[in-house]
């Protein structure tokens, strides 16, 4: 039972740990202002978008299966198919780039 708190409390930290999106966006609007951006700058921000959607949708997935194993779970018996869903979206959020930046490079 005690794994499961702090597999529980984990995933509510890290979950607490990320800004919404639009709070980034919100601080580097005060900053200079380029009035026509490249085509390049372009491609890098609406890259780094889609990056950031994939990183959220995969990180979401994981948090869903974690509630949904949690609020199954009675405390004494684990259902092996919630806990592979939870496996499974793990793995999928590990492949994110965000998640390990080193393997993009």
């Amino acid at each position: 039972m005690t794994g499961i708190r702090k597999l529980t409390t984990a995933a509510t930290l890290l979950a607490c740990s990320f800004h919404p999106a639009g709070a980034a966006h919100s601080e580097s609007s005060s900053g200079p202002l380029h009035l026509q951006p490249t085509n390049i700058e372009e491609e890098d921000r609406s890259e780094a978008v889609l990056k950031e959607h994939d990183f959220v949708r995969r990180f979401n997935n994981l948090f869903s299966a974690l509630l949904d194993f949690a609020s199954n779970y009675n405390g004494h018996v684990i259902d092996a198919k919630r806990a592979k869903a939870v496996r499974k979206a793990l793995r999928d959020l590990e492949k994110s780039e965000w998640f390990n930046p080193r393997k993009a490079e």
